[in-house]
């Protein structure tokens, strides 16, 4: 059994160590934490006011309101420690679509995380059988223009975490597994300040409860985050335009008052902004994004960003590319991982419009 755990801990610790809200703090259901499209992620993971397609059930609701076809179907599919457990993987998969009669946009996603195949053994029996643990998160999202320039959105997520059978966990009569749901909420304001081509975006996302395995009373909270940014498309012309994008992330799951308990996650929101010994430590967990892409025609798209993440130790740069032809579009995305363990993650995506 040894082994199993020893596994899920490394594993853990890599998936958490070069996602964008890790802030050096972990929580439960890491698929929660990936972020999600190879456009995104090839611009530094800088999105939240630049979003108009699908990813946007993750990355901002409000952004499906902007989306500038009737529907539009999103799939990625990324190795998540490529060299090191090549079975470790996430896939997602999102449909927006306009509605009249809702006088907004619709949609549904599921993203789904697979830690790979564990093998549980005791000393007395060596191994005893083998396992895979995975996430699963559905969701449903709505978003909608207030007028022509700004908009909002809300989703709604259930998640479900496996971890291990009972037969795997000492001294268990249930298996570790644990569910619980969440609430995400989006707003987007394009032409802000009267600029054209400038865009805000704010994110609330996982603001929900803790999700307990088997001990209801060693719950671990979710990561909910605090996502903010900025989009200016200094150059928009048929022939080519220009973007750039910058986002801030907070983590808001953690905060350890004088009784030593953390707050609930509706108390987080404000009291996590004061669980370390100064502002400046705070500011620290802060999570810095900056990204840019070059429209050429309507068929190439080159990005590229950078991701500052202190308690992460993630200081590196983004890439990839994209290729649309009709309705049909592929992008891809190289990012960094943790410094220690060096091995980039790709992350492929495919998206039709209609």
């Amino acid at each position: 059994m040894k082994r199993a755990i020893i596994k899920v801990i490394i594993i853990m610790i890599m998936l958490i160590s070069f996602q964008e809200e890790s802030s050096g703090i972990m929580g439960a259901a890491q698929v929660l934490s990936i972020p999600i499209g190879g456009r995104a992620n090839a611009m530094g993971q800088a999105y939240v006011a630049a979003v108009d397609d699908a990813t946007g059930i993750t990355w901002n609701p409000a952004g499906i309101a902007f989306c500038q076809s009737k529907r539009r179907l999103d799939f990625m599919h990324t190795q998540l420690v490529p060299g090191l457990a090549d079975d470790v993987y996430l896939e997602f998969l999102g449909y927006i679509t306009k509605s009249e009669r809702l006088m907004g946009s619709i949609g549904g996603g599921l993203i789904y995380l697979t830690y790979g195949k564990f093998t549980a053994s005791t000393e007395e029996r060596g191994d005893i059988g083998t396992f895979n643990p995975y996430e699963f998160v559905p969701m449903i999202t709505y978003g909608f223009k207030a007028s022509e320039n700004f908009g909002f959105g809300i989703t709604l997520k259930y998640i479900y975490s496996y971890l291990a059978p009972s037969w795997a966990i000492p001294d268990a009569s249930k298996p570790g597994e644990g569910s619980t749901f969440a609430l995400d909420f989006g707003y987007l304001h394009r032409n802000i300040f009267n600029v054209k081509g400038l865009s805000f975006g704010l994110q609330l996302s996982n603001f929900g409860p803790d999700l307990a395995y088997i001990d209801k009373d060693e719950a671990d909270p979710i990561p909910q985050n605090l996502k903010i940014g900025f989009a200016y498309k200094i150059i928009d012309l048929p022939e080519y335009s220009i973007l750039l994008t910058a986002d801030l992330n907070k983590i808001l799951i953690y905060n350890v008052g004088k009784d030593e308990e953390r707050d609930p996650f509706y108390k987080a929101i404000i009291t996590s902004w004061n669980d370390n010994d100064s502002f400046s430590e705070e500011l620290k967990q802060i999570v810095r994004n900056i990204g840019a892409e070059v429209r050429i025609g309507d068929v190439l798209f080159l990005r590229a960003g950078y991701i500052y993440d202190g308690d992460g130790q993630i200081y590196d740069f983004t890439y990839g590319v994209g290729f649309k032809y009709g309705m049909f579009g592929f992008d891809y995305a190289n990012i960094p991982q943790h410094k220690d363990i060096g091995r980039n993650v790709s992350k492929f995506s495919f998206y039709a419009q209609f």
